[in-house]
């Protein structure tokens, strides 16, 4: 799968990489990248915005559902691009 496919499937993804996550109003929450239960990061599952997503505890934020993959795996792009692949 092509990195830009992720957005056609954006709630499979998050909640594959954020499973303790819940989708309230037009946002998905969890507590952070780390995938504990909360509310700290916050994604958009507004389509016109794309993955605009925040970490209001650490200030981590993203624009992009792979920006997002990144930062949950650990990852630098190149092996992100990788992983989302094989997904």
């Amino acid at each position: 799968m092509a990195a830009a496919a992720l957005a056609d499937r954006k709630l499979d993804v998050l909640h594959h990489l954020l499973p303790q996550g819940r989708v309230q109003g037009r946002e998905y929450c969890v507590g952070s990248v780390r995938g504990e239960a909360g509310e700290s990061l916050r994604i958009s599952l507004d389509d016109a915005k794309g993955c605009v997503w925040k970490d209001f505890a650490t200030g981590d934020s993203g624009a992009h559902l792979l920006d997002l993959w990144m930062a949950v795996r650990g990852l630098d792009f190149a092996r992100a691009l990788d992983e989302v692949e094989a997904w």
